[in-house]
């Protein structure tokens, strides 16, 4: 249950790296910050 919560999250802070343009070490960085948020930024 709890990879699937992980998975979405990781999904929705992909999705929303995709949306910023975000490439390299400043999706990283921002894919790290959004997933300790539970994937909201």
């Amino acid at each position: 249950m709890a990879t699937t919560a992980q998975t979405d999250i990781s999904k929705a802070c992909s999705a929303q790296a995709d949306a910023k343009g975000l490439h390299g070490k400043e999706r990283s960085k921002f894919r790290a910050q959004c997933k300790k948020s539970g994937g909201k930024m």
